[in-house]
């Protein structure tokens, strides 16, 4: 494996294993480098005794993740399976970026809703919500609080009503599910008043979740 030494600016090359740490001698200026390897990878080269660099955290949603969520959803009598992936990658950066700022997001801001609008009509509520709510499942999946918590409606504030049908990972509970309630019909105001409250002190709680984790981490994508 070639690393190049921090020091003078030269490769050399070294025998390593696939997950190593420790130092290493720069085999022309004789300086000593700390190296990191994992699964075969070069992770860092440092001149030993230098503080380690800080590194951005690497967090992004899976293809896998997206898969899954489009044929739990059957979001397939809307996009195909490629255009999904397409249209929640686009999405999911964007959302991490607010959610770093703490700040939420109206679906008529994200990026890929001009766009559904033009191809779905009136259907770009359920295809947007569609989109949002694989990148909080992706998130879920994966131990993470569910980023979909921060997109909602610009006339109530609030997430849509597909918000409360995450998987059972978001840890909703039943009797304000969406299964419970619109799923068999009952929708708006007809779903009673103590359960709305119960809803939005719910994704309340989320919404902290999702900003306390987000707040200051940097990331890559």
């Amino acid at each position: 494996m070639k690393v190049i030494c921090p020091n003078c600016g030269k490769g050399s090359e070294y025998s390593l294993a696939r997950n190593f740490e420790g130092k290493v001698e720069c085999h022309c200026c004789r300086a000593l480098m700390w190296v990191v390897v994992a699964k075969g990878e070069l992770q860092e080269t440092r001149i030993y005794g230098e503080p380690e660099a800080r590194k951005p955290i690497d967090i992004s949603i899976s293809e896998h993740d997206i898969e899954e969520t489009w044929k739990r959803w059957e979001v397939g009598s809307w996009v195909d399976l490629e255009d999904f992936k397409r249209l929640v990658k686009t999405t999911y950066p964007q959302l991490v970026e607010r959610a770093r700022n703490k700040k939420t997001i109206c679906y008529g801001e994200l990026e890929v809703y001009n766009e559904l609008q033009a191809r779905f009509g009136e259907g770009v509520r359920t295809v947007i919500g569609q989109v949002v709510g694989a990148c909080g499942e992706g998130e879920l999946r994966n131990g993470r609080p569910p980023i979909s918590a921060i997109v909602v409606a610009k006339d109530t504030g609030c997430p849509g009503q597909g918000f409360y049908g995450l998987s059972e990972l978001s840890g909703t509970p039943q009797d304000i599910a969406y299964d419970t309630w619109e799923g068999k019909g009952i929708k708006g105001e007809a779903i009673p008043i103590e359960i709305q409250i119960k809803r939005v002190k719910f994704w309340q709680q989320k919404l902290k979740e999702v900003h306390a984790f987000w707040a200051g981490k940097e990331n890559e994508h």
